[in-house]
């Protein structure tokens, strides 16, 4: 499913849905560049060393744009049988302009549009267009552009200091002028009548010089800060004249206040794609989104996801989203309304860095509808009594707010997110939503209700519900990632949608943990199965796991799926290839570790007639049978070996405690022979920078270090 601005909002809950219920999501990024010269000469010069590799590859994602992502959830549908879901979006480095403010938002953000000649080459003869980026996509702002709107927006709603001119005011004749703004102010301060002048009016002299009319109104500024400090300053009549007035707090709030809603809508609409980032993260996201888009878009999609099967699909399958019946927005029949699916997910260890709650203490009594306001939904009574947000240094100092995090390393945004969710979840304690039976009423009647502003508002409130729902459950249970040979992919990632990569190497695996708590890595994988066969690209092994009767068997809806083939190097397909790459390998890892190892399932002749093909033997004047007669199968061919015609061995449903996956859990390839332990790195970074909690084991019980 390609993914654009058209149909973003009425995909998102399917999207949020599918990564929350997920086994697995395998991930795939495409970029405009993956090389220089510069970087090519550092990486020689160290020598292949872990820092070296780490320096040229962040000078490389520091340079190139990430122009592509594409991501395929994955979950067990029976046994021998998995179902996938594919997104795939086009990132562009453009930015929202609907609006005046969004046009005003996006001037601040500094981005660059960078690619290399061989790339544009390259994605020309693979048939990729990089003019989509430019095509109605999705935008996206990272954490750090979201910081650094933040404090752009403190600086605007608060008093500058003002700097006096730098002239000689007797030389250039702004005395005479100094004298009579002076004379003004005091005269109107000392002028204790009941008819005086509310404001004090002062008259700029005509100039054919800009730069001489500016100078007068900085003195009249800085002389009215000086005497009048708690008075204010506006231009008035083309600049003809500035007005002092009287500061006005009310004013001046309701004026912050709007300044702060239309900063937030900016926000809300330009976030994007990192929505689906901080999913994967079991980041904040609930509060981001506006309730009110996704059920705008969901009913304007025709035989679609409705806002009832959403916010019920929800509640079905996580127990959590406080689902009240309500008129139907439509009579035609959806497939999202179908019984719900067994929910036992074992994709996600329940720990995550940093966190020593088990998912039932998480998860215990937070969401139900008395628990809403009284659970984590509500963090500060100072919302709840206040008619208005004042824009304050308590959201942006720079030890404080949103720069602290529970993973205490610069996450962006949490704070803003978290007050929208506190914002969100206010809405929902109206009678009209939490004062309303979960069951049908005595005497309901479906047919004598009409979806009115009223049900519009308990609308929003339910979708609002059911997305904290989903925040809540991915925060606890984040799915792990998979990729091949993915540290580009995660350096892409890191760069675009987080923050800039650090200089050292161990920081930048260690943030990548506290992100991706469980990482797999095909690339991996496949060179631990067969050293040099492992080493092909990644379509090429997938080919050889789509020969007939491979196990597992893999579906999807037509519209998240792919035919028999696909693009290669679109990142949806790589995405997905990388997902059949790791259930089907590992599932034949897992059959021949039952059946005693690799050697037992494949003999040494085996092997040879796997890899030499009689007509080859023919041809060197060998003997076509000297690894076995014409009856044995499988001369020259890989099909032989990746086909499962007479494997009946079941290895159950494949998920990230599968014992199959131990010895690659958290494990990088970065080069041709070196590899990093992220859990290790993270460990040792965090100790070094004294931010090392207490790990536990599956049991509860404390590791030793």
């Amino acid at each position: 499913m390609e993914v654009n601005m058209e149909n973003f909002w009425q995909q998102l809950p399917r999207i949020l849905i599918s990564i929350a219920e997920s086994n697995f999501v395998a991930i795939d990024v495409e970029m405009t560049g993956i090389t220089d010269n510069l970087a090519d000469v550092a990486r020689k010069q160290n020598n292949h060393t872990r820092q070296g590799l780490y320096e040229a590859g962040k000078r490389i994602a520091s340079t190139y744009n990430l122009f592509q992502l594409g991501l395929t959830c994955v979950k067990s549908d029976g046994d021998d049988s998995y179902k996938t879901e594919t997104y795939s979006f086009y990132v562009s480095p453009l930015l929202l302009e609907d609006t005046r403010e969004d046009d005003f938002f996006a001037q601040d953000v500094g981005r660059n549009l960078t690619t290399s000649l061989s790339t544009l080459k390259f994605m020309r003869r693979e048939g990729l267009q990089l003019e989509k980026i430019l095509d109605d996509p999705v935008p996206y702002l990272s954490r750090k552009e979201v910081r650094e709107a933040e404090e752009r927006l403190e600086r605007r709603t608060q008093r500058q200091p003002l700097k006096d001119h730098p002239y000689n005011e007797d030389d250039e004749g702004l005395t005479f002028f100094s004298a009579y703004v002076f004379d003004e102010i005091t005269t109107w301060l000392g002028d204790r009548s009941e008819n005086k002048d509310p404001e004090i009016k002062i008259r700029i002299p005509p100039s054919e010089s800009k730069k001489r009319s500016s100078v007068y109104h900085k003195i009249v500024r800085v002389t009215a800060r000086n005497l009048a400090p708690h008075m204010k300053c506006r231009t008035w009549d083309y600049g003809a004249t500035v007005v002092i007035y009287m500061d006005n707090s009310d004013e001046d709030c309701e004026k912050e206040e709007l300044i702060r809603k239309r900063f937030d809508d900016s926000l809300r609409k330009q976030t994007g794609i990192r929505l689906i980032i901080e999913a994967l993260a079991g980041g904040r996201f609930a509060g981001i989104i506006d309730p009110s888009s996704i059920v705008d878009a969901l009913r304007s999609w025709p035989g679609g996801m409705t806002v009832q099967d959403f916010c019920k699909e929800v509640e079905d399958k996580f127990g959590f989203s406080a689902y009240r019946k309500l008129p139907r927005q439509s009579e035609q029949p959806s497939e999202h309304g179908r019984p719900p699916a067994d929910n036992n997910n074992s994709g996600s260890s329940d720990w995550t860095p940093g966190d020593d709650s088990s998912k039932e203490e998480l998860l215990e009594g937070s969401m139900t509808p008395e628990g809403l306001h009284d659970g984590w939904a509500t963090t500060d009574d100072e919302w709840a009594t206040s008619s208005r947000r004042k824009v304050t240094n308590d959201w942006a100092t720079a030890d404080d707010g949103w720069v602290t995090s529970s993973n205490g390393w610069a996450t962006a945004d949490n704070e803003w997110a978290r007050s929208n969710n506190d914002r969100n979840i206010r809405s929902m304690q109206s009678p009209a939503s939490l004062g309303a039976s979960w069951e049908e009423p005595a005497g309901y009647n479906e047919s004598d209700h009409s979806v009115d502003e009223e049900s519009e508002e308990a609308l929003v409130s339910m979708v609002a519900t059911a997305l904290c729902s989903l925040e809540r459950r991915l925060e606890s249970t984040r799915p792990p990632i998979v990729g091949h040979n993915q540290l580009w992919d995660l350096l892409f990632l890191y760069q675009t949608f987080i923050d800039d990569l650090p200089d050292s190497s161990g920081e930048f695996f260690a943030n990548i943990h506290e992100l991706f708590p469980f990482i797999l890595d095909t690339k991996i994988m496949a060179i631990s199965h067969q050293p040099i066969e492992g080493e092909d690209p990644l379509a090429d092994l997938f080919n050889r796991f789509t020969v007939n009767n491979a196990k597992p068997y893999i579906s999807w809806d037509p519209s998240y799926g792919y035919s028999r083939k696909g693009n290669v190097h679109e990142a949806g397909y790589d995405s997905y290839m990388t997902a059949t790459v790791l259930l089907r390998l590992g599932h034949k890892l897992a059959r021949e570790s039952e059946a005693g190892g690799a050697d037992q399932r494949e003999t040494w002749d085996e092997k040879m007639r796997r890899l030499y093909s009689k007509g080859w033997l023919i041809a060197i004047g060998r003997d076509p049978d000297c690894f076995g007669p014409d009856t044995e199968p499988g001369f020259g061919t890989l099909a032989s070996y990746y086909s499962d015609d007479d494997d009946d061995d079941d290895v159950g449903s494949l998920h990230w405690n599968h014992p199959v996956f131990e010895e690659f859990h958290n494990t990088l390839r970065i080069g041709p022979s070196t590899t990093v332990f992220l859990e290790r790195q993270w460990a040792a970074d965090r100790a070094f920078r004294g931010r090392l909690p207490r790990l536990k084991d599956s049991d509860g019980e404390g590791l030793d270090s």
